[in-house]
């Protein structure tokens, strides 16, 4: 299968401890692919109540990120791994740092597109956003996120389309989906032009443990039922 090829020459496997190394390669001088332009000072517009920190990516998808950010890395970029190793706060860190970027989940997207459609999406002035004009303004951002994409194959194609159209339209510009799947994986979910594309970018993926259990809190709700008493005599 081409894509399993292009995945084995192009996956990079950042485990959680892999130290952090120089971002760019000595003999370089010029980034060959497209920078994420618009930086500005952190300011969380997306997902604002998440918690994320720059010191607290792991350093191989840390170095990675700063590779994509200054034009080192091949768009559009796949990250993948499994749950809770932090990918959704990492592209958010940078998410929250180029002025003009769009950070959707897949489900997000799908409902922002049927809502265009039907003419119920409207700006923060009130003013309607078509469809053509929806996709227009994706194209035209700096940076795109979509993250939770794969999660399970839509009957329609709808959402497959969605996303081969949002790739089309970013050809060459800084562009990162996010999900659990590998390619070969996410090639049972989804379309194969999808999976294609990816194939032709660069692909990241993140091991290592899920940091979110022990996080949570338990709270115990009502009484144990009590023994019942035996009356005095009772044999």
């Amino acid at each position: 299968m081409r894509t399993r090829a292009l995945k084995k020459k192009q996956t990079k496997t950042l485990p959680t401890n892999e130290p952090e190394a120089p971002s760019v390669p000595p003999s370089a001088s010029t980034p060959p692919y497209a920078p994420v332009e618009g930086r500005r000072e952190a300011r969380r517009v997306y997902r604002p109540t998440l918690a994320r920190s720059i010191d607290e990516i792991p350093p191989g998808l840390r170095k990675a990120m700063r590779e994509m950010r200054d034009g080192w890395c091949r768009w559009p970029v796949y990250i993948f791994g499994p749950v809770g190793v932090g990918k959704t706060a990492a592209v958010l860190t940078l998410v929250d740092r180029i002025e003009g970027s769009s950070y959707m989940t897949a489900a997000e997207m799908m409902a922002e597109v049927r809502a265009a459609r039907s003419n119920k999406l409207v700006n923060d002035t009130g003013y309607g956003i078509s469809e053509r004009e929806l996709f227009r303004r994706l194209a035209a951002s700096r940076l795109v996120v979509i993250d939770e994409i794969g999660q399970r194959r839509d009957p329609t194609g709808w959402v497959d389309q969605t996303l081969h159209r949002v790739l089309d339209d970013r050809i060459n510009r800084p562009t990162i989906l996010v999900g659990n799947h590998d390619l070969a994986d996410l090639a049972k979910v989804m379309d194969d032009r999808v999976v294609s594309r990816l194939s032709a970018g660069t692909l990241i993926h993140v091991d290592g443990e899920d940091r979110r259990p022990g996080m949570g809190t338990i709270i115990h709700v009502g009484d144990r039922p009590k023994p019942r008493r035996r009356p005095p005599g009772a044999a």
